[in-house]
């Protein structure tokens, strides 16, 4: 058994064994096993297998801990084909997630045993994950505080188990438990009363699934909701030669405008340096500002060499409404990047390790400062691109001094010169209208780092690509990444380009630490996403070399459309009067879904909202 290189970082083991063959003195691999390293309670395990000889093998699978066979399953898999063996969910009542489980493998033909693989496998109780959702974020004494905890396994699918639910206050006093509380599909709701003179300060809530913790924090305090809201509508970015524009509304929570005196705060910062501008004025609803930021043209040019990504100056908005009728004021903050040049060079979608005899493929991409398209006139000028291919340089330490350990070579003159270093390569390419411009680079067998500048008008980026694995068969795949995130339902193509006869290839999709598909293709593979790739899915080919080297390539995709259960919210009527009765009409995709819904008054969201689960938080 041996353990193989895989380009990129994949929660997999490698199994493999070689076989000696008649055609050739170098061992043949005879199968090829991958398998997730962790094994998630109530999910299916799948490993991937691939067999490398012409026979059919019946290959069987055990996962075994301590002197009992958790879970078992068999098939047949014919001579040189790829399949995925899955598992059924181990049957596991008491999990333990600090013992280890054994995956069993063996292959048969017929009665006699060709090869046989195990390895330790790990029970990961964190592919659960568990949300702790408050009907608000801030409580008065006396108040209600609900509370829902909802369970999910990694593929968005529900975890019923029982749930411990603790509240503690900010002295960390215990003042309420439910102990394996039950789930309706993974939804436990709970209700805590607070008293009338309870602790102030943040209160804590814990629920525990499967000895794994979730928190949630909510705060109890005498407070008043806000009456009106200020809002600053400004850009994230301007160009630092062009006056911030921008408007503040202050307006009440049923949308009237407020009448009011403004005081506005324009906070200037520019490497350290900080200024303050102040402006007084009345509002009635909406008031339109413009700011100028000081004029340090020959500072700005001299920081340019240091700072080429990001803002290193901005300008914070601070404005003020006090409120006529009685006085009382709320603020609202914004913060405007200042740009240093009025375009942006970018690289995207390119490999990270770069792979001798192979074609570097990239894509530049132009735009303005504040990532909008350019016009007709920006896109007059054209991209220059200039690329350097050259082999490493070694360096040494000789006392305190570092040196150059790379061996010289001596010209015609007698002179000594480094290692070869390839002349720079000038491209240019005109701006599309999308500002997108693929581009490919030959890169030569002798190659150990790419460097690529690209510079359009005042913007430039720099791309420096290493070679950090060498094949002992100098052979390699790559696949070139599709420029658009596949889709769910829709085929996509693969290309697999390599540097020596390329018959046929083997590929596995693995997906929150699980094999989700295998199978074999050629160098121009088909596949079709579905729901359990997203929202990352990890694709490895690999096929083995006549030396008997395993080659492999992988990538990682994001697929577009998470949830599988699609729901949707309408309102029988957009206005309503008060003590009127107004219906909200819910639509899920499967039937008997468990609905949760969220109701809070719109101040309360002005307040801070961190209190609900988000699609951002169920793809994490």
């Amino acid at each position: 058994m041996e353990r193989l290189q895989v380009w990129g970082i994949f929660s997999l083991i490698v199994l493999t064994a070689a076989q000696k063959t008649t055609n050739g003195p170098h061992p043949q691999p005879s199968y090829l096993l991958l398998a997730p390293k962790a094994l998630q309670h109530g999910i299916p395990t799948s490993i991937s297998v691939t067999i490398l000889i012409p026979s059919p093998v019946t290959v069987s699978a055990h996962i075994v801990r301590g002197n009992l066979t958790m879970a078992s399953q068999s098939v047949k898999v014919e001579g040189g084909s790829t399949t995925l063996l899955t598992l059924p969910p181990i049957s596991d009542s008491e999990p333990n997630h600090r013992e280890a489980y054994i995956l069993e493998v063996k292959g048969h033909r017929g009665e006699v045993q060709v090869f046989s693989s195990s390895t330790k496998l790990h029970l990961d109780l964190e592919d659960i994950a568990t949300f702790i959702q408050t009907d608000k974020v801030m409580y008065l004494p006396g108040q209600t505080v609900k509370i829902r905890v909802v369970s999910i396994h990694s593929d968005g699918k529900p975890f019923i188990s029982p749930v411990d639910i603790i509240i503690r206050d900010p002295r960390g006093n215990l003042l309420r438990q439910w102990l394996a509380a039950d789930s309706v599909l993974g939804v436990v709701s709970k209700e805590f009363q607070l008293s009338e003179n309870p602790p102030l300060g943040q209160w804590t809530i814990i629920a525990t699934v499967k000895d794994i913790s979730s928190v949630k924090y909510f705060t109890v305090a005498q407070y008043v909701l806000p009456k009106f809201e200020v809002l600053i509508d400004a850009p994230d970015v301007i160009y630092c030669e062009d006056p911030l524009e921008g408007s503040v509304t202050a307006k009440y929570t049923y949308g009237k405008p407020v009448q009011g005196h403004l005081n506005m705060t324009f906070i200037y910062h520019f490497h350290g340096t900080v200024e303050f501008y102040y402006e007084d004025r009345e509002i009635d609803g909406t008031e339109s500002f413009t700011f100028d930021a000081p004029d340090y043209f020959q500072m700005r040019n001299d920081s340019k060499m240091m700072y080429y990504e990001g803002n290193a100056e901005d300008v914070t908005v601070v404005a003020h409404v006090t409120e006529y009728l009685t006085g009382i004021t709320y603020n609202s903050t914004a913060t405007v990047g200042l740009s240093i040049t009025r375009y942006k060079v970018s690289f995207e979608e390119y490999h990270k390790l770069l792979r001798p005899s192979l074609t570097f493929s990239a894509r530049l991409k132009i735009s303005t400062y504040n990532n909008q398209p350019l016009s007709l006139e920006d896109r007059q000028s054209f991209v220059e691109v200039s690329v350097i291919q050259q082999k490493q340089r070694f360096w040494g330490w000789i006392g305190d001094m570092v040196i150059d350990t790379e061996p010289k070579t001596s010209n015609s003159s007698g002179t000594s010169e480094s290692p070869k270093e390839m002349l720079p390569k000038e491209m240019k390419f005109p701006v599309p209208a999308d500002g997108l411009i693929p581009f490919s680079i030959e890169i030569t067998s002798e190659t150990d780092m790419l460097s690529i500048d690209a510079s359009f008008e005042d913007s430039h980026s720099n791309l420096y690509i290493q070679r950090s694995y060498t094949s002992p068969s100098e052979s390699y795949l790559q696949i070139q990444k599709p420029f658009t995130p596949p889709e769910v339902g829709s085929p996509f193509l693969l290309h697999i380009e390599s540097n020596f006869p390329l018959n046929e290839i083997h590929y596995l999709v693995k997906s929150r630490g699980q094999a989700i598909s295998a199978g074999k293709g050629s160098s121009d593979l088909t596949l079709v996403p579905e729901v359990s790739w997203a929202p990352l899915a990890c694709i490895i080919v690999y096929c083995v070399h006549p030396s008997g080297e395993v080659i492999n390539d992988a990538i990682q995709l994001p697929i577009r459309q998470f949830l599988q259960n699609q729901v949707s919210l309408s309102w029988s009527s957009a206005v309503k009067r008060p003590a009127e009765t107004v219906t909200l009409n819910v639509s899920v995709l499967e039937p008997n879904s468990v609905v949760g819904i969220l109701v809070v008054d719109k101040a309360m969201q002005w307040a801070g909202s961190d209190n609900d689960i988000t699609t951002e938080m169920l793809s994490d």
